[in-house]
């Protein structure tokens, strides 16, 4: 090898053009699970505007199953509607120069909830509130409206890694 680091497929896609300008560069990767892969970008628009996201794109065997890509584009169309201090912002949702989907969401700095967890003993008041947090966020998503009903949204992976 000559010391390059040979790029994934989804990292070549998001270097790809996207609408005639480059739109995401990708900084490196945070993780992947069994149907995506999750990167740090940098979000380029406008004149100079940077921003650092999570860009969560769809692996390549998971793309090619319609009745997969519906049912992310669901979750997409209802994350996006979510608007809550403990939920994650959906920023953007779109697919990349190779047809694969991905969902762009804002980037929070810092040790993710698994890492907290495993590296230290919590004491019991710091668990409760973490806990308490992820309720609220759990309870505001359920109660999303849907005209005069709740839309009644249950994420059924709620665990430390299942951002993935």
């Amino acid at each position: 090898m000559n010391g390059h680091v040979v790029p994934s497929p989804a990292q070549e896609g998001l270097h790809e053009l996207l609408g005639g300008e480059r739109r995401y560069q990708v900084v490196r990767k945070l993780g992947q699970g069994g149907m995506a892969e999750v990167f740090l970008c940098t979000m380029f628009s406008g004149d100079e505007f940077r921003r650092p996201v999570a860009v969560k794109i769809v692996r390549d065997d998971f793309a090619k199953r319609p009745e997969f890509c519906e049912l992310f584009a669901q979750e997409a169309r209802f994350a996006a509607m979510l608007l809550h201090p403990n939920i994650v912002n959906v920023l953007d949702f779109s697919r990349d120069a190779q047809g694969r989907l991905f969902l762009v969401m804002e980037y929070i700095e810092g040790v993710d909830l698994w890492q907290l967890a495993t590296s230290r003993a919590l004491p019991p008041s710091v668990a409760i509130h973490i806990a308490a947090e992820v309720l609220h966020g759990l309870d505001y998503a359920h109660r999303l409206p849907h005209g005069s009903e709740v839309r009644g949204i249950v994420h059924r992976d709620v665990s430390p890694p299942s951002w993935i």
